[in-house]
């Protein structure tokens, strides 16, 4: 059978068109549990207001560009001009940013000072319709210095003296918060700082359903006594309770069953990486006592001509992002 046709007897299998939780959701359709709907609600109270910095962190693989994917479509086109940078490579140093920034705007500037001035003026005159411009910076765990996040400080500071209007929203992971507390300036300047926690038991109850219900499979097809195996190996992570889910209803369609039991689950986890992670990593061996002493390293012979070789420098790499704005539709 090929490929094709093996996809398609597991669709028809389960009666689905698309696979059940390896297909991204809809903004509109997320499932978003009550505890973070009261967060991001705060976040879009801010979002109306100019200047605002804000940061929220998600565990890695839990709905962080999901996230900011719903902010974007949630501010109206009407009140902001919102754009949405997503970073692929670290950065280190200033400079990163306000280039693209006037670049984006089309905004020409010969040094670092005159395109300040000139994306404020833009800024301010983007204003004049009331709109306020909102950049979400997706992957914001990527900027590794103070240095990295100087321009974001800057165009902040400086509405304490010209109100121009631009927010900022920094989505990251946990670790993004070390950099940011580097600087106490910039630490200081935050207007909210949110962090979305993993699923808890009960969330994760409610989202299975959700899914089952959205795709048409049976609310039995899952039995009780699975969920809380499901929520240990994902620990709550949304990128871990899809991967399992889809793995456990390949697992079944394998082997001609209709429920997902215990088993089931099990069976499918040998597929994560995170199973095969603790499999074969190899453990530490303490030092054999039948193996011979290890010889002190030789004083080095002044009369030899063998010279050690200077390592070096490396080359500094190019650093860049990826700066885009979508179409709202």
């Amino acid at each position: 059978m090929g490929i094709k046709n093996k996809m398609q007897a597991y669709l028809e299998y389960w009666g689905l068109d698309s696979p059940a939780f390896q297909t991204s959701l809809a903004y509109d359709r997320l499932f978003m549990p009550d505890s973070w709907m009261s967060k991001m609600d705060r976040m879009l109270l801010f979002s109306e207001q100019a200047p605002s910095l804000m940061t929220l962190t998600t565990s890695p693989g839990h709905c962080k560009s999901t996230m900011a994917r719903w902010l974007y479509k949630s501010l109206s086109p009407d009140t902001h001009e919102v754009l949405l940078v997503s970073l692929y490579q670290e950065e280190f140093d200033a400079g990163w940013l306000l280039p693209k920034l006037c670049r984006f705007l089309g905004i020409q500037g010969t040094d670092r000072l005159q395109s300040l001035e000139h994306l404020a003026q833009a800024i301010e005159e983007s204003n004049l319709d009331s709109r306020v411009l909102t950049v979400i910076i997706d992957e914001a765990h990527k900027l590794k210095s103070p240095s990295s996040m100087q321009e974001i400080h800057s165009l902040i500071s400086m509405q304490s003296l010209v109100p121009f209007g631009i927010n900022f929203v920094l989505l990251g992971n946990p670790q993004m918060m070390d950099v940011v507390g580097q600087t106490q300036e910039f630490h200081n300047r935050l207007s909210l700082s949110v962090h979305l926690e993993n699923l808890s038991l009960e969330e994760l109850v409610g989202y299975i359903s959700y899914r089952l219900q959205m795709n048409r499979i049976p609310a039995n097809t899952i039995l009780p006594d699975t969920i809380e195996m499901i929520h240990q190996i994902s620990q709550g992570v949304y990128s871990r309770i899809n991967a399992l889910l889809e793995n456990s209803l390949i697992e079944a369609f394998l082997k001609s069953e209709k429920t997902i039991n215990s088993r089931i689950v099990d069976q499918a986890s040998q597929f994560l990486p995170s199973h095969q992670e603790s499999q074969y990593r190899p453990a530490r061996q303490s030092p054999s006592r039948s193996e011979p002493p290890k010889r002190p390293p030789e004083a080095p012979n002044k009369a030899s001509r063998r010279v050690k070789k200077e390592s070096k420098p490396s080359k500094s790499v190019e650093i860049s992002s990826l700066f885009y704005k979508a179409d709202k539709k």
